[in-house]
């Protein structure tokens, strides 16, 4: 919970409900540690959070555009993962994709990047542009 609260600004209002923020929880003891940050950060920054807190309904994937975006925005990675897969849905679902993407906007550190890069098989080129844009 702390990296979602910390991963974006929780009292700006979205302009539309599809790109909301939002926390959604399944069970009450859920619920009291989401709400429980909440009060803390609203507290800590005297604002009132916006960020929507629901419990679970019906959950719909992200059409393939929205999917592993900060990737799919880094053209070089993307053409060589690309190459590694049929279907898209199997590069949405690489946990290695999924991984690179996160380093890609700038989550991990140097330490995850180095023990990561060379289980990717990835071209020196590639291997490159991943380093320069995680530094």
């Amino acid at each position: 919970m702390d990296l979602f609260w910390e991963d974006h600004i929780p009292w700006d209002r979205s302009w539309s409900k599809q790109y909301q923020a939002a926390v959604y929880y399944h069970t009450d003891s859920q619920r009291a540690v989401i709400e429980q940050k909440q009060k803390a950060l609203e507290q800590i920054h005297n604002k009132k959070v916006a960020t929507i807190i629901e419990p679970v309904h019906t959950f719909y994937i992200a059409e393939d555009y929205h999917q592993k975006y900060y990737l799919q925005n880094t053209s070089i990675l993307l053409r060589e993962f690309e190459s590694y897969f049929n279907y898209f849905s199997d590069f949405n679902d690489s946990p290695s994709v999924a991984k690179v993407n996160g380093l890609v906007s700038g989550k991990g550190n140097q330490e995850d990047l180095d023990r990561f890069l060379p289980s990717l098989a990835l071209s020196d080129s590639a291997q490159a542009l991943l380093v320069r844009k995680y530094r």
